[in-house]
């Protein structure tokens, strides 16, 4: 999340329209799978994982700062999407020895 470029340029993002697609079908394509696992299917494609795989899991606060200080970049509409994904699943990857 913190190495995109959400700077909104659409001329540069019509450029790289394929790379985006097959990225965004990779993106949907493992969250179906995480989804399928945990039962969670009626959530897909835009969840918390970790919610799933340990309800009482909390985020570092220092990982929370990084996260709101990261997510001011984003726009707005993505910044339900985001989520933390990218944070929530190092910290709980972290937390879990998973």
């Amino acid at each position: 999340m913190r190495a995109a470029d959400w700077s909104g340029d659409w001329d540069h993002a019509f450029e790289h329209a394929q790379s985006r697609r097959l990225l965004m079908h990779e993106c949907l394509r493992r969250a179906a799978l995480w989804a399928r696992a945990y039962g969670a299917e009626a959530e897909w494609p835009f969840f918390d994982v970790t919610r799933y795989a340990d309800k009482d899991f909390q985020l570092p606060p220092e990982l929370a700062a990084a996260l709101d200080e990261g997510l001011k970049k984003v726009a707005y509409d993505a910044r339900k999407t985001c989520g933390a994904a990218e944070l929530l699943q190092a910290a709980f990857r972290g937390t879990s020895g998973s």
